[in-house]
């Protein structure tokens, strides 16, 4: 054998995101038609959107550094 141990990627449909993020589905929905989430559609729309756990650590991340930067700014605004 060569290599490390295989990884099973974990894959989330739109009520697991929305659970974890406490959104509405139709804002993850919408989080996806606008492309600021990446996910994809297996089946078709029958099946409804994927999201690989990775893409939506790396879209957490990015709305929480987003967040810090507007604290920041509103921070200096008020000194």
């Amino acid at each position: 054998m060569t290599g490390g141990a295989a990884v099973a990627e974990r894959y989330l449909n739109v009520h697991d995101v929305a659970e974890q993020l406490d959104v509405a589905e139709d804002t993850v929905r919408r989080w996806l038609r606008e492309r600021r989430l990446r996910g994809f559609m297996p089946g078709g729309r029958r099946s409804g959107y994927r999201i690989r756990e990775a893409e939506l650590e790396r879209f957490v991340s990015k709305l929480e550094s987003t967040a810090a930067e507007e604290r920041s700014v509103s921070e200096e605004g008020t000194s």
